[in-house]
């Protein structure tokens, strides 16, 4: 078995899936239990995944806007933005700054130990101005990465929110990017008459599209892109997900090369991120309600179904291969490696984020009522 291997450092979820590469996984075999400890209570819904730093403090953003910080259940600061949070926020790993983005269109630095506004940056636009793709921060260069509605994906400078580079979004720029240890971005974006590419953007901004899958007969402006691509470093691959007018497809591309090692279709269209499991097999949530497993070569290994008609946030897995993510009926499921699943607890709403494992290994879970649900987990197997 070919398992991946993560450093301790992966244990800090800065941003939603884990890194900048975004796979979902954790460094660790967790026992979790199934009923939650506790719940942080947030003013509105929440749709962004929760967030970490090294000294355990949690951040929680929600869709009336309001940015608040918790030690285990208790609030240490709070910040009411200028519109609501969609988008996940990130922390940068070199310091103590979080980066938020609002519908308003502003991107803010929030000093982690105060709660205080270092500094808002506006993204241009001459049209829709929100901020829906989760903020990635690349660890060797401290940029932050983001995509507005607008049309471009915006690199900018952590200590100050100076734009670096831009670059086209595409039609309908929704889905968040992924990066590398070498600091190259990988996105997708839906192009008239061209349909959606797979772009590999260098550190110095080049950009070269690796991958189209042809556009539909729908167009591409009715294509949904939405999941970004993730990272698996030790395969040395990229995998993403194409949606066209029926079903999507799966590829798997060479880091090294940009060549693409497989394609294979799916049924149904996809909204969430895959997830990486540590013997190199992937995870896909679809939008029929279905989580699927494919191996490393391709080959299809089980199916999962959920009694929801579809599910738009991706999950998170532990060493081990267990994966845990929520649903629109609010059920949230506990998905082992052999196939076989259950759900571990209903939340009274719709969950529509991307659960996030807390450096000491518990689950926290926002959900659409209101409430983040933190699961205890127990690290039995540790890696790193």
């Amino acid at each position: 078995m070919n398992r991946i291997e993560a450093s301790s450092g992966a244990r800090i979820w800065r941003c939603s899936g884990g890194d900048s590469t975004r796979c979902g996984l954790f460094p660790g075999t967790i026992s979790i239990k199934t009923k939650p400890a506790f719940a942080l209570k947030t003013a509105g819904a929440v749709q962004a995944s929760v967030v970490f730093d090294e000294e355990g403090f949690c951040y929680v953003a929600d869709m009336t806007g309001l940015v608040q910080a918790f030690l285990k259940d208790r609030q240490i600061w709070q910040n009411r933005l200028n519109g609501s949070v969609v988008a996940s926020p990130a922390l940068c790993p070199k310091s103590n700054v979080l980066f938020v983005g609002t519908t308003a269109g502003s991107i803010y630095a929030i000093d982690t130990k105060s709660g205080k506004t270092l500094i808002k940056k506006d993204i241009p636009t001459t049209s829709d101005p929100r901020i829906l793709s989760d903020i990635i921060c690349v660890e060797k260069t401290s940029a932050v990465i983001l995509n507005s509605w607008g049309g471009k994906y915006y690199v900018l400078k952590g200590e100050n929110l100076e734009e670096i580079f831009c670059w086209d979004a595409g039609i309908t720029p929704y889905a968040g990017a992924c990066a590398d240890s070498e600091g190259n971005i990988y996105c997708l974006r839906a192009v008239a008459g061209r349909g959606v590419e797979f772009v590999k953007i260098a550190a110095s901004g080049q950009e070269s599209v690796n991958f189209c899958e042809p556009e539909s007969l729908r167009g591409a402006r009715r294509t949904i892109v939405a999941a970004a691509p993730i990272i698996d470093n030790s395969g040395g691959r990229i995998y993403f997900t194409a949606n066209r007018d029926i079903g999507a497809v799966l590829c798997a591309v060479s880091i090294e090369t940009g060549v693409i090692l497989w394609k294979i279709g799916l049924p149904n269209a996809v909204q969430a991120a895959p997830v990486l499991r540590s013997d190199g097999s992937v995870m896909i949530f679809d939008l029929r309600g279905v989580a699927l497993c494919f191996g490393k070569d391709g080959s299809f290994l089980f199916q999962y179904k959920t009694d929801a008609e579809y599910i738009i946030s991706s999950g998170a897995v532990e060493d081990a291969g267990t994966v845990f993510f929520g649903d629109p009926l609010g059920n949230f499921h506990q998905l082992n490696k052999d196939g076989s699943g259950r759900i571990i607890f209903k939340s009274q709403r719709a969950i529509l984020s991307r659960p996030s494992f807390s450096p000491q290994g518990n689950i926290y879970l926002p959900s659409t009522d209101k409430n983040v649900y933190v699961f205890v987990g127990n690290i039995i197997g540790p890696k790193g």
